[in-house]
């Protein structure tokens, strides 16, 4: 996972989580969390730097609350680096 920096691991990439609670944030949520726009959380997206939502139904967008807190990890640690 990669904060603006280079592709993030896809679906099929990543290691397995174990089974646990995980929330469906909506975007005006990631929004707060990430402290990041609309309009720049789908750049990153788009390029396969952030975490893409998952699509319930209709037009409805939502992300993983765990793949959200990883990504602000992988920002962490490269920050640390």
């Amino acid at each position: 996972m990669n904060c603006g920096m280079g592709p993030i691991a896809t679906a099929s990439e990543r290691t397995p989580a174990p089974l646990a609670y995980d929330r469906l944030l909506k975007l005006n949520d990631v929004k707060e969390v990430v402290g990041l726009g609309k309009t720049f959380i789908y750049k990153l997206i788009q390029e396969g730097q952030f975490p893409a939502p998952y699509k319930p139904g209709g037009t409805a967008s939502r992300w993983s609350e765990n793949e959200i807190s990883d990504w602000l990890s992988a920002c962490a640690s490269q920050r640390l680096q």
